[in-house]
């Protein structure tokens, strides 16, 4: 998925619907998706964590496991769209 994709309203609605849902049971292509939108959603005005933390300080397998076996919370957040 490239970073074109931030713009696409099909895209930003993918990600949007992340929101609520429990990290440990996302899909592969939704961990994709969820990983994009958290590296360079601040383009667009999308902010990402997981538990409450950034999900960009995950860095380890055993971080990703914590997650996971807390069953913790994705949460997206659409701010106002920079200009």
């Amino acid at each position: 998925m490239t970073t074109s994709r931030l713009h696409d309203v099909t895209t930003l609605a993918a990600v949007k619907a992340l929101d609520g849902r429990i990290y440990a049971l996302l899909t592969e292509q939704e961990l994709e998706l969820l990983w994009l939108f958290a590296a360079q959603g601040r383009k667009v005005g999308v902010r990402v964590t997981v538990g409450g933390e950034p999900i960009l300080s995950v860095r380890t397998q055993n971080e990703h496991d914590r997650l996971r076996s807390k069953n913790s919370v994705v949460a997206v957040t659409a701010e106002s769209t920079p200009s």
